[in-house]
């Protein structure tokens, strides 16, 4: 994973509860939704339709900005595809919680508790049809070539996905397994038993049409880091190793999976110890740590659980392999800086065809309303 790792760039000065809200992926879309939109326990959740550029994300960072203002906590989900743009915020006060969220493609979501708890926020009534209906062959042209180039990302990143399996089955015969297994219960010796066993998954990267991100949240709630030195791609064993062994002691642990993966982990985080994982590149660290900044990570150097012998019989297809995934990953990225013309042309369109004054209206009710359920 050396080049999806090492091309990575940060997302910063975010709130401390953020995420993505979901993942492009081998698979697809893959919704993050279902990990923190639950209207059983919600008070009031708000479920925002209307296409490109109708202003759901500002209406979101509006309403976070005041919440945070009134005292309340913030979870923000940015959109995997364009991290400038949220998805989704949950908002959480002292006597009640509420969540707004995109309800569109590829999100589609409909209101479990109608009425009752969520609500469906049309913005669509504000656009000016007739505007739209003049524009009807270039948002068709757009859409279909937005669709078309999202439909070539995700075969790519299939492909990347079969190539990383075949990597890991290559790499699965080269690992010490017991000294590995025994590494990862020794670090996790400090992590207080629980009662019950869980994971909860959090999206911290992201293979978006602007490049690839990823996010500090792990590491920045973390008093205890880890860096895993990713030798020849196979970080992930030990993140797996890391997970075997908290359910043996039954803790709770949070996991981001890898981009473009589903199951692959990437990064961990043990929310009683707060102690992070995260795989890094091996030009990010030197394997002595030498360029850590002190004190602030402790590495933990993949190399030692290789088995040389077996690696050097294999390392000309690990190689290939790099080589296979390296241009895949190049091409689901093209395939999306293209779905970036298109997306960014629909939000244009839409743009001029809104009545803005409308949607700031009803962002107004919404934010009322909120404060009313946070701080009555």
């Amino acid at each position: 994973m050396k080049n999806l790792l090492t091309n990575m760039r940060m997302l910063s000065g975010l709130y401390p509860e953020t995420y993505f809200a979901g993942a492009n992926t081998k698979r697809g879309f893959v919704s993050a939704y279902p990990a923190f939109i639950d209207e059983t326990v919600l008070t009031r959740v708000y479920v925002l339709k209307g296409g490109s550029g109708t202003g759901k994300s500002s209406l979101m960072k509006k309403c976070a900005e005041r919440a945070v203002a009134n005292g309340s906590s913030v979870t923000m989900l940015l959109c995997s595809s364009d991290p400038s743009s949220a998805d989704a915020v949950i908002l959480k006060g002292e006597h009640g919680a509420a969540a707004i969220l995109d309800g569109t493609a590829p999100h589609i979501t409909d209101p479990l508790f109608p009425g009752a708890v969520s609500e469906i926020v049309n913005l669509g009534e504000f656009w000016r049809p007739d505007a739209l209906r003049n524009a009807r062959c270039e948002i068709t042209a757009h859409g279909e070539g937005k669709r078309a180039a999202y439909g070539r990302a995700y075969r790519y990143l299939s492909a990347y996905g079969e190539i990383t399996k075949a990597a890991e089955a290559l790499l699965s015969d080269c690992i010490l397994k017991e000294k590995m297994y025994a590494a990862a219960t020794r670090v996790l010796s400090s992590v207080p038993k629980g009662k019950t066993y869980g994971e909860m998954l959090r999206h911290t990267a992201a293979i978006s049409m602007e490049g690839m991100y990823r996010l500090s949240t792990f590491s920045a709630k973390a008093k205890k880091k880890y860096a895993v030195v990713d030798s020849y791609g196979c970080g992930s064993f030990f993140l797996d190793a890391l997970r075997s062994a908290a359910a043996e002691r039954r803790c709770m642990l949070w996991y981001a999976p890898a981009p473009g993966e589903t199951e692959t982990p990437y990064e961990l985080y043990f929310p009683t110890s707060e102690i992070s994982f995260s795989l890094v590149g091996e030009r990010d660290f030197s394997a002595d740590g030498s360029s850590c900044e002190p004190g602030e990570y402790s590495v933990v150097n993949m190399g030692r659980f290789l088995d040389r012998r077996s690696l050097s019989s294999c390392r000309a297809r690990l190689r290939f392999a790099a080589r296979c995934r390296e241009m895949l990953l190049d091409g689901a990225l093209e395939s999306l800086a293209d779905a970036r013309l298109h997306h960014f042309r629909l939000e244009e369109i839409y743009k001029s065809a809104m009545d803005f004054d409308g949607v700031s209206e009803t962002g107004e009710r919404i934010e009322n309303e909120i404060s009313k359920i946070l701080c009555p």
